[in-house]
């Protein structure tokens, strides 16, 4: 024991600082670990912004922040049809929508109801060009057409050339999904004047009639004669000339006359006295322009039976 009281006697240091300095010591080093901490906050902030750090998101989150199918991505897997759109850009603007897509826009045919004159919304036109062009000009107003360019009497049953809803059909597939008409004006030939033989002619003409017969049973068929050209693409032309037209126009219509259709004249409308299309009604001689176009229609209202 000591002689201080029984106090321990400190080895080292006066004035008991030894203490003191430990806990000096103690707080330096805690205030530098602080102070090394905030500098490495600081660090951290200055390398990565908060903008930067990108929390993760549930499950659900990630489905809501990506897009939904949209109506573009789901049509752009459908098939695309490699038919080609042999009508003029023209012609497609200008043609109504098909019967066959909205068959409501259509009326029913009804025997009981008398069809007025001008008014071609009960009446369906199956043609080629020539018939396209009473589409494209708008002279008989409210009309169906099955028509398109270069369609023939054997291509109507062969050739996918009309625009459907379910796609491209032939005219005599697209004519069994046609409403009821109470009219079926029919005008072709000016395709076929190279045929050899009248009698295959004829016979595809007959089976056309038939088809519309079959779809449209309450319906009046007309059977149009084929328009004449203008003189100087008849001179010029060894198989598109007027002569061979007449003689196709005979035939034609004894066949219409045999199948029990009505045989239109409409020829006689559009020519001259020389029995040509006059040299200002056609560009090429062979299309009537809009004015022509009109007389061919005015000839339709006249002769409704």
């Amino acid at each position: 024991m000591s002689k201080n009281g029984g106090k321990p006697k400190y080895m080292k240091g006066e004035d008991g600082r030894k203490p003191l300095n430990k806990l000096l010591v103690i707080a330096g080093i805690g205030l530098g670990c602080c102070l090394l901490a905030v500098l490495g906050v600081l660090a951290v902030k200055a390398v990565f912004p908060p903008d930067s750090i990108v929390l993760s998101s549930s499950p659900a989150q990630e489905s809501s922040q990506q897009p939904s199918s949209t109506v573009e991505e789901a049509s752009s897997t459908d098939p695309v049809s490699s038919e080609p759109e042999e009508p003029s850009s023209a012609a497609e603007e200008s043609r109504p929508v098909s019967s066959a897509e909205e068959p409501e826009a259509v009326p029913s045919a009804s025997a009981t109801v008398p069809v007025k004159q001008g008014d071609f919304s009960d009446a369906l036109f199956i043609g080629d060009s020539r018939t396209e062009a009473l589409n494209v000009y708008g002279v008989v107003q409210g009309a169906s057409f099955l028509s398109n360019k270069g369609l023939a009497v054997n291509t109507i049953f062969t050739k996918a050339s009309i625009r459907t809803g379910s796609g491209m059909a032939t005219v005599a597939d697209a004519l069994r999904q046609e409403p009821q008409h109470k009219r079926v004006y029919i005008m072709l030939g000016i395709n076929d004047l190279g045929w050899p033989s009248m009698e295959t002619f004829t016979g595809n003409y007959s089976k056309l009639i038939d088809a519309v017969r079959s779809s449209q049973p309450n319906a009046t068929i007309y059977v149009q004669s084929i328009l004449p050209v203008s003189k100087k693409k008849s001179d010029s032309d060894p198989v598109i000339n007027n002569a061979n037209i007449n003689r196709f126009n005979e035939q034609i219509q004894k066949m219409a006359e045999e199948k029990g259709a009505v045989y239109l004249e409409v020829n006689k409308a559009l020519m001259d006295s020389a029995g040509a299309l006059p040299a200002g009604a056609a560009t090429d001689g062979i299309h009537p322009n809009v004015d022509y176009c009109r007389k061919w229609a005015e000839y339709l209202k006249a002769n409704v039976k």
